[in-house]
């Protein structure tokens, strides 16, 4: 694990884990994991920019605000004048065994399942010196190739502009458990919580604006060096998950963040984002078409955080954020009305042997008020590193749903699998 300022790294070390560093741009999917893309190419590791796959360490995050780049660097030779175009891949393949157990019927349910995993197919590389790319095609056995997320991204110094399908970049986007489901909180979808997902019911048609899938998007981001050290912002408008059509669905993102050194120089992360736009309503027809209902929905969205590291070995860290989501039209079967969640989520990682094994836990916790929707879940694992880029890990989990004299519902997880990436 590398704990490390940027500024205190001399440029030709800095110049020869260029490539390597450029692997904090896969987090930004969270279906993708980090990739040796470059790290083969320039002889390091993925632990250069990670604390543990996909969680960056303090030199990752430090690049990643200044734009996947190195100050003042420039290629001699552009990636798209090299050939092959360097291309990586990454599988997760995964055993679950799920138990569940309805509290009001006492129905018992057991399944035992290979997972359906993916092929993610990445590339990233740059034009020159100002201009870059990311690339993630997704080979799914349920839903075909598709592409999860390509965008350009352009460096003007401090500032970076990104354009195309990505994901925005909340003070947590990175999944550390690897087994279960998103951050319960920050995956909120209004609609399907509200469980309008039937032909003939205003939802937001085929184009949502979720905060935790890629959307089509224009941004602005970085870090002020020599003025705020360690302050990283971004700047967002987005066009929804599924369209590029601003009159159907719009929203505009902003974020900010502050990382400061305490004792012993361990960093200590604290900031806030905010996520607000305006979505159309429609409702499918018998035939599939979606039709324009009449109704719009403004939804918004606010979070707060913190990360911090231990001061003593900087191998124990605890991450928390708490998230008010609010809906002003959802439907409810006879009107609508607003919607409001609350929710928050608590993590802890520990370093047990650094690069090879790490234990991770989480707890998140929703409530939805209209919909007396509460969700709890634990979350524990372990993950051992064979190499860096291949690890073996298992987690368990619990989740208990409940609407009073609706639903108890209580489900244990186990999950066992491997990451492969080449």
């Amino acid at each position: 694990m590398m704990r490390c300022h940027l500024q205190n790294t001399s440029v030709s070390y800095i110049g020869s884990l260029f490539a390597a560093l450029i692997l904090s741009f896969t987090v930004l999917t969270p279906d993708a994991r980090a990739i040796p893309l470059f790290a083969r190419k320039y002889k390091t590791t993925c632990f250069t920019c990670h604390v543990s796959e996909p969680m960056l360490n303090e030199f990752g995050r430090r690049f990643q605000a200044n734009g996947y780049r190195i100050a003042n660097s420039e290629p001699k030779t552009p990636t798209w004048d090299q050939l092959p175009i360097v291309l990586a891949f990454a599988v997760t393949p995964e055993v679950i065994y799920a138990h569940s157990r309805d509290n009001i019927t006492d129905e018992v349910t057991d399944s035992r399942n290979f997972s359906k995993y993916g092929v993610d197919m990445l590339t990233a590389g740059d034009f020159g010196s100002r201009l870059s790319w990311y690339g993630d095609v997704t080979v799914d056995p349920e839903e075909g190739a598709g592409i999860e997320s390509f965008f350009l991204i352009y460096h003007a110094g401090a500032i970076n502009f990104t354009f195309g399908k990505q994901i925005l970049r909340t003070l947590f986007p990175i999944q550390f458990t690897l087994g279960t489901t998103d951050y319960s909180a920050q995956s909120y979808d209004s609609f399907a919580d509200a469980s309008l997902t039937n032909t003939g019911v205003p939802i937001g048609g085929i184009n949502t604006l979720l905060l935790e899938e890629a959307s089509y998007a224009v941004s602005a981001f970085g870090w002020m060096p020599e003025i705020l050290n360690g302050f990283r912002y971004e700047v967002a408008l987005t066009s929804g998950n599924d369209g590029v059509d601003l009159n159907d669905a719009r929203a505009l993102f902003l974020s900010a963040d502050q990382t400061i050194y305490y004792a012993n120089n361990a960093p200590f992360k604290v900031g806030l984002w905010y996520y607000a736009g305006k979505q159309r309503l429609h409702d499918q027809d018998s035939t599939g078409a979606w039709n324009y209902d009449g109704y719009d929905n403004t939804p918004w969205r606010l979070g707060l955080g913190a990360d911090i590291y231990d001061p003593w070995v900087k191998r124990v860290n605890l991450t928390g954020q708490y998230m008010i989501a609010n809906d002003d039209n959802i439907y409810n079967g006879a009107s609508f009305g607003q919607q409001r969640m609350t929710g928050e989520f608590l993590g802890l990682t520990s370093i047990l042997l650094p690069e090879k094994v790490y234990t991770y836990g989480r707890w998140d916790h929703k409530e939805v008020s209209e919909l007396s929707l509460t969700d709890t879940q634990w979350t524990m694992g372990l993950k051992y590193h064979f190499v860096p880029n291949v690890f073996l890990f298992g987690e368990v989990g619990f989740d208990n749903q409940k609407i009073p004299n609706q639903l108890d519902k209580s489900t244990t997880t186990l999950s066992i699998g491997t990451l492969i990436a080449y």
